[in-house]
């Protein structure tokens, strides 16, 4: 198996419009910590598996000044997008372009960088952990999320997909290219039912609560 470095950028910069709110500072009902705090917490722990101290970008926007205590107490960086209301794709490439001058010389770049997103209650560290072993296995694959047949992020990319994400724009999110790449045969996609459950209404936790209490 390769031995990777993997840095991460974590999307945390939409308007949460649907929730009526910021939802990334809503209380998660397991842990009691904020949906934001709860979700970089296993995100960063997973990443450690692979580097003491790995490389955390949290992109940040529209609710940029409610959440930025909060992620002053984790170990990431975070960088404010102004075009956070273009769509997803000017966030990812953001990211991206913020782990690029983070990371010189060249030979310092990682070799990987795992994309995933803030308003994704359920995924555990194990979730994030199966996902780094199938990059270990198929290091120049992009390694992404499947349910109900839907390929989707937490995902992991390829130094050789950088520039590529960092040519996002406007709604054009990691789909996108996911999409491009599985074209090419060069997606490893991992089966994380986790990955479906996302909280974009106040319901949505209602509807946890429920699914909690049944299993």
């Amino acid at each position: 198996m390769s031995k990777l470095t993997v840095a991460g950028v974590l999307l945390s910069a939409g308007q949460s419009r649907r929730f009526h709110g910021n939802k990334l500072m809503s209380c998660h009902p397991e842990t009691g910590q904020t949906l934001l705090s709860h979700t970089a917490a296993r995100f960063i722990q997973a990443l450690s598996y692979q580097a003491t101290t790995p490389l955390v970008v949290v992109v940040t926007g529209k609710w940029q000044k409610a959440i930025q205590p909060s992620l002053n107490a984790l170990p990431v960086q975070s960088v404010f997008n102004p075009n956070w209301h273009k769509g997803m794709g000017t966030s990812l490439s953001l990211g991206v372009s913020s782990v690029m001058s983070q990371s010189q010389p060249f030979s310092s770049r990682p070799s990987h960088i795992m994309v995933g997103l803030a308003d994704l209650p359920c995924l555990t560290d194990g979730d994030y952990r199966a996902l780094l072993h199938a990059s270990e296995r198929e290091p120049e694959h992009i390694i992404c999320c499947e349910w109900q047949g839907n390929y989707t992020v937490p995902a992991i990319f390829p130094q050789k997909a950088f520039e590529e994400l960092i040519q996002l724009s406007g709604d054009k999110g990691a789909k996108h290219l996911i999409s491009h790449w599985q074209e090419n045969g060069k997606v490893t996609a991992v089966s994380i039912p986790n990955a479906q459950w996302d909280i974009d209404t106040p319901e949505d936790w209602d509807q946890l609560a429920t699914r909690a209490e049944g299993r």
